[in-house]
């Protein structure tokens, strides 16, 4: 891992609220951050305790300036430095890692098993992993980037004793490493509590106490909450928080207020920060100390030009590799899929053996091909709407944290996914091409192969933009329901001149006649022969009379192709856009509720 040197970084927050609307609209709004104000110091992990509803993660939502966060009901000042927080700096310098971890299940450990003193584990993939492990890889996977700053909302959350020491004990060597970290915790343990530096004590969304942690009991014994000896000191905060012991919670809040006010206490950044260099370099190195960190600034509003830490090749070369390596390591997604296609290929051309070179059986080779696209099309898209969403889940958390932009992980997603989805419809049709006796020739074979890949690479597309869009139980119920209608309009089961003229119209819309009619084209069209003949009479031993029974008057292949084409690129557009919404939606409520309350 790069060990990039950062400047230090010092968050000041001044007289900070924010307010929700209730419910009831008839109501005052509900204040959820009551005028509070501190400072969190790198090198000192720094524990956000409170009872639930005190504010904590609120708090850590507006001074990381999260997506939950209305910014327009924030009010006070954000410094960092000092200086006023520039939000788009501020995202680079800054990453948020949520108390529920997604990650590849597929993906081992690799780069970065030292920090995380994971060695034993370096070969073991995630889905292997216990619940403190996977927790250490969530918060280890976020320094990739180095960021000098780490908000962690609950990171002991789900685990034992242990594992919860484990893991805090890993965000107290980040923090003193240099970096600011601030952790909200739900009732840490003794031995945890002793690894945080600082504490900053929440109730009701307003601050009861900001400093360090051994002088905690001392500033609650100021207004009169005794901690009895041998109690755990967090369990005693808790208690003082949720108004369980007997003092002047008003009298703590002054003092709180009061030691922030004071005047050294404003001026300790320049202080902290000369300190923090000095520890940092020798005594001769003085000079050495002023260029880093005037290369360190000019670094900093260089990186401004850059929408992300690294270029877009580089993001697409390690997305592209990595979404690769999860398809070959998925045994559903990969190995099952080929196996079920090589299976459903010897089925189908076992059940319609021969029937493609057999006029008698025009309509069961007909039927073939109908159940071909249908396969190809569901075999796509049902495994996406399962399996996307955890990988959705994955890529919200990582681009909320500046890793990638949108369009680079999308190109990146859709190229890695095209090799199976060319794979596997290739082996189907293969099989039972051969198997049910259909033409031999290269230029048939490659047209009906075409329209199936695409239609494999549509299903895709449509799953992965279910399965972000919606939970797993939702789409598997949405897309078939939404797809029948589709088909019912592909000509299969009522010819176009049977339809009435409003569902002849609506049926221009369904991908699946188009696909149907140009794979019939292919197999039937183009000056093909008169069949052979089992029987006494065959009705179709011309294909160009069957074609014409069909609807399928002209051998149109390419203008087919194209609305299939069309389909494909109109899907693709749903799931970048999908993706956008995925990313934006918060933005979109906030809007939502700001007309809604405007109205």
């Amino acid at each position: 891992m790069c060990a990039k040197r950062h400047r230090p970084l010092i968050i000041n927050f001044e007289n900070l609220s924010y307010s929700v609307p209730d419910a009831n609209r008839k109501c005052p709004d509900r204040l959820l951050l009551n005028n509070v104000s501190g400072q969190f110091r790198p090198r000192h992990l720094v524990a956000l305790i409170g009872p639930s509803g005190a504010g904590k993660t609120t708090l850590l939502n507006v001074i990381s300036g999260t997506k939950d966060v209305d910014n327009s009901r924030v009010s006070g000042k954000i410094l960092v430095n000092g200086e006023e927080r520039n939000m788009r700096k501020f995202r680079k310098q800054s990453c948020y890692i949520t108390s529920e971890w997604s990650l590849l299940n597929q993906l081992t450990i690799d780069s970065v098993v030292e920090i995380l003193r994971l060695n034993g584990c370096r070969k073991t993939r995630v889905k292997h992993l216990s619940n403190g492990q996977k927790k250490r890889i969530s918060i280890g996977v976020e320094l990739m980037n180095n960021p000098p700053i780490l908000f962690v909302d609950e990171p002991t959350s789900g685990l034992d004793s242990s594992s919860a020491l484990q893991v805090v004990s890993h965000l107290q060597s980040l923090a003193l490493d240099g970096r600011t970290v601030i952790v909200v915790i739900h009732q840490p343990s003794s031995k945890v509590f002793q690894l945080f530096h600082d504490v900053y004590l929440l109730s009701d969304g307003e601050c009861l106490y900001n400093g360090p942690s051994e002088h905690l009991v001392t500033a609650l014994a100021s207004a009169g909450f005794n901690c009895p000896q041998y109690y755990s000191k967090s369990d005693f905060a808790l208690e003082v928080a949720s108004g369980e012991v007997e003092g002047d919670i008003r009298l703590l809040k002054m003092e709180t207020r009061k030691r922030y006010e004071r005047k050294e206490v404003k001026l300790v950044v320049n202080e902290i920060l000369a300190k923090l260099i000095s520890d940092a370099t020798h005594p001769n190195e003085t000079q050495y100390s002023s260029v880093m960190i005037n290369l360190d600034e000019a670094d900093s509003y260089a990186s401004l030009l850059r929408a992300y830490p690294s270029s877009n090749l580089q993001q697409f070369w390690i997305l592209f590799k990595r979404c690769t390596l999860v398809t070959n390591r998925d045994m559903y997604l990969s190995r099952t899929r080929i196996i079920i296609h090589i299976l459903l290929g010897i089925l189908l051309g076992w059940m319609f053996y021969n029937f493609g070179n057999d006029a008698d059986k025009v309509i069961g080779n007909h039927s073939f091909f109908f159940f071909a696209i249908l396969f190809i099309y569901f075999s796509s898209c049902m495994p996406a709407i399962m399996t996307f969403p955890l990988e959705a889940d994955v890529f919200l958390r990582e681009h909320s944290n500046n890793w990638y932009s949108i369009a680079v992980y999308f190109f990146a997603k859709v190229l890695a996914d095209l090799p199976l989805q060319i794979i596997c419809p290739t082996l189907f049709l293969v099989i039972a091409y051969y198997m049910t006796g259909q033409p031999m020739d290269v230029q048939r074979f490659l047209m009906i192969w075409f329209v199936i890949v695409l239609l494999s690479i549509l299903g895709q597309s449509g799953g992965n933009a279910a399965g972000a869009l919606l939970n797993v139980e939702l789409g598997i119920f949405v897309v078939p329901s939404l797809t029948m209608p589709l088909l019912l309009l592909s000509g299969f089961f009522l010819p176009p001149k049977d339809l009435s003229d409003t569902f002849k119209v609506l049926s221009y819309i369904s991908f699946f006649k188009y696909a149907f009619e140009a794979v019939a084209v292919s197999t039937f069209g183009y000056d093909r022969g008169r069949l052979p003949c089992s029987q006494h009479y065959c009705h179709y031993r011309d294909p160009a009379k069957f074609l014409a029974d069909i609807g399928v008057e002209d051998y149109h292949y390419v203008q087919r192709v194209t609305v299939v084409v069309a389909w494909t690129l109109a899907m693709q557009l749903v799931l970048f856009c999908t993706l956008s919404i995925k990313v934006y939606q918060g933005k979109i409520k906030t809007a939502l509720r700001r007309l809604i309350i405007c109205a």
